[in-house]
């Protein structure tokens, strides 16, 4: 969030940008209606939606009020996490065609160049969570470190997977699926444990580090959604 004392009703400007645009999109709600409805001129109106404008908290709490919603929801600027797959039994991941796109939303907010991947039963049984690295910078940045990798196999087929990259010589990598990141998954709410396994022979093109996680987006206001 961008606002902190947003009881504080007074005239003071506070955030930088603001969400009412999209507030109003999303009521469908008419600017000259709105407009009369804060006593305000039309033009007054459009200028406070532009998202990069600063209203005052009076304005925000005036709006919040004839918009059904909270003068934080206001300030608030939502920056959709792209989720590029799903995790899968064996620790690939199935990658999104170019026609699927579901993001995370919600009040957190994450770097532009951040994405995630969707992984079920994972942290808790029936529960969806995201993991979160850092999808701009594709480069071998770390080695022993739970990352997302992208291989290629000898007949040239690219794979991603959820693992430990690490170096046997110059240029050559071995990727670890450790039995330990097994330890938490649970399928048909029955605990299962698969025996350690290893991905070798492959050329590694990048791993990036698990940077962070939402174990339990439904929890923190958050939710994933198809666009």
């Amino acid at each position: 969030m961008n606002v902190i004392h947003l009881n504080n009703k007074s005239n003071k400007l506070m955030g930088i940008g603001n969400n009412l645009k999209k507030i109003v999109r999303e009521k469908g709600v008419v600017g000259k209606k709105l407009a009369d409805e804060m006593n305000l001129a039309a033009e007054t109106v459009s200028r406070h939606m532009n998202p990069k404008t600063q209203i005052s908290m009076k304005y925000a709490h005036e709006y919040a009020e004839v918009l059904g919603v909270e003068p934080e929801d206001i300030y608030r600027t939502q920056v959709p996490l792209e989720l590029i797959g799903s995790l899968q039994e064996d620790m690939h991941i199935d990658l999104y065609s170019k026609r699927e796109r579901f993001e995370l939303v919600g009040p957190i907010n994450y770097p532009a160049h951040y994405q995630g991947i969707r992984i079920f039963n994972y942290f808790a049984p029936h529960e969806e969570s995201v993991l979160i690295f850092d999808g701009e910078t594709k480069a071998i940045k770390r080695m022993g470190v739970i990352s997302i990798l992208r291989y290629r196999m000898k007949n040239g087929k690219e794979n991603t997977v959820l693992g430990f990259p690490f170096e046997q010589g110059w240029g050559e990598y071995n990727i670890r699926v450790s039995q330990a990141m097994f330890q938490r998954v649970q399928w048909e709410g029955k605990r299962k444990k698969l025996a350690e396994m290893w991905i070798k022979d492959i050329e590694l093109l990048w791993a990036s580090p698990i940077l962070t996680s939402v174990y339990l987006p439904s929890d923190m206001d958050c939710e994933i959604i198809e666009q």
